[in-house]
């Protein structure tokens, strides 16, 4: 791949305290993502794909090792600088929608301007139309379908234009054909507008069209394709 990595983990691990106890998410975790690229996330329940995500995001940060986005590393960063980050260079799409139930579809996605003084009326309602729901700025979250809210929900993501998006289990709340219409738009959104995408899924059909397919599993991180492992070292780079 001829692009240069946006996202590069080197030896990240991850734990957590519970008590006395010390739990390993994971560890000595490596990991490039290009520019562009399409990458889907897979693994059990509890593996730690939604820490990954957060870990990325700068809502969380790791016991050891650097995560470096456009150059920078974002792994401890002050609430201030990782709030910064996430306004200017990451669009984040979450299961539960994560809506503002008093805040119309319209002033949802317009939401994410605001840190960064960008306030503009007519790019939000160009991302509802392109998302399907034009028609459906004035409506508030209890008043739309689970299918819409994620459509919003994908139109705030893309507000202020960032780099990376990351979705956690975009479609884990929603019924088949909704899933798939949601999954269809989500890519054909990001991949228009050359995002590149890191998409956490169960979604065994949805990660046919990815670039590659990141499965973690036992506190390691290994690549996958439809043709096989590539990568299944703990701690191997994947790139």
């Amino acid at each position: 791949m001829n692009s240069s990595p946006i996202v590069v983990l080197r030896s990240v691990s991850k734990t957590y305290r519970h008590g006395r106890d010390i739990i390993e998410v994971f560890s000595d975790i490596s990991l490039e993502i290009h520019e562009g690229e399409f990458l889907y996330l897979t693994g059990p329940s509890g593996s730690g794909k939604t820490t990954l995500l957060s870990l990325i995001a700068a809502l969380d940060s790791p016991n050891r090792g650097q995560i470096l986005v456009s150059g920078v590393d974002i792994a401890h960063l002050s609430l201030t600088a990782a709030a910064r980050y996430r306004c200017e260079q990451v669009g984040i799409v979450f299961q539960s929608y994560n809506l503002l139930p008093q805040l119309t579809a319209l002033e949802n996605v317009l939401l994410p301007m605001i840190p960064g003084h960008r306030f503009d009326r007519g790019r939000a309602l160009d991302l509802l139309d392109a998302v399907g729901l034009g028609n459906r700025s004035n409506h508030r979250p209890p008043e739309l379908s689970g299918g819409e809210q994620q459509r919003v929900a994908i139109a705030r993501a893309l507000a202020n234009d960032p780099a990376l998006v990351l979705a956690d289990e975009p479609t884990g709340n929603l019924d088949e054909e909704s899933a798939e219409k949601v999954m269809t738009l989500l890519l054909r959104s990001c991949r228009e507008r050359g995002k590149t995408l890191l998409l956490a899924t169960h979604d065994r059909n949805a990660r046919h069209h990815g670039d590659r397919i990141l499965e973690l599993g036992r506190g390691s991180l290994n690549e996958t394709r439809a043709r096989g492992v590539l990568h299944s070292k703990r701690g191997s780079r994947t790139s």
